[in-house]
């Protein structure tokens, strides 16, 4: 009975582990009214993100739909965020929003990124405080988008600090020709 209950619990703390772990779903229609890059940012650090379910106007049926649904995903991160979560997320948004420019120059400037020979997309993702974010760069390598690097940048002191480099085109290049030079092969 006891290996019984063990096997249940662990089974149970898995899935609560590996639902906790899946982004949820915030369901919407028409255009969102800031840059999708800083959205994007601001719902990872909340645990979900949004999905269309259709253009500028839907039917009745379905946005009574999308409102029951939203309202059962609006109680979930209630519980994981607390009762304020949302003024926070709109706060840490709009922040960001604000100093986007400044932040993108400040990244834009880094040696890594400066070299670049891909197009770059950069997305935001708020801080503890607010003059800092989390920025990731992704570059389009081989037909599909990859992310690059991810910068702490703090816009007030104007500084940033790489965090992770992954494997780039140049970087994969760079490991290449290091190996070659050490080994000959």
């Amino acid at each position: 009975m006891k290996r019984l209950m063990l096997i249940l619990f662990v089974f149970l703390s898995v899935q609560a582990q590996a639902q906790q772990d899946t982004l949820l779903k915030v369901l919407g229609w028409g255009l969102a009214g800031l840059s999708e890059n800083v959205i994007d940012g601001g719902t990872k650090k909340y645990g979900f993100e949004y999905y269309s379910v259709g253009g500028c106007v839907i039917p009745w049926e379905l946005q009574d739909s999308v409102k029951k649904h939203n309202d059962s995903i609006y109680a979930i991160l209630t519980q994981r965020h607390g009762p304020n979560w949302q003024e926070r997320f709109q706060e840490d948004v709009e922040n960001l929003y604000l100093h986007k420019d400044e932040i993108k120059a400040l990244v834009l400037r880094e040696p890594l990124v400066k070299g670049a020979r891909t197009v770059l997309y950069l997305e935001y993702e708020p801080a503890s405080d607010k003059d800092s974010c989390k920025v990731r760069v992704l570059g389009y390598d081989k037909g599909e988008w990859k992310l690059f690097y991810t910068y702490h940048v703090n816009h007030k002191k104007k500084k940033t600090a790489l965090l992770a480099e992954s494997t780039t085109p140049e970087g994969k290049a760079k490991n290449r020709r290091a190996e070659f030079e050490k080994t000959g092969k």
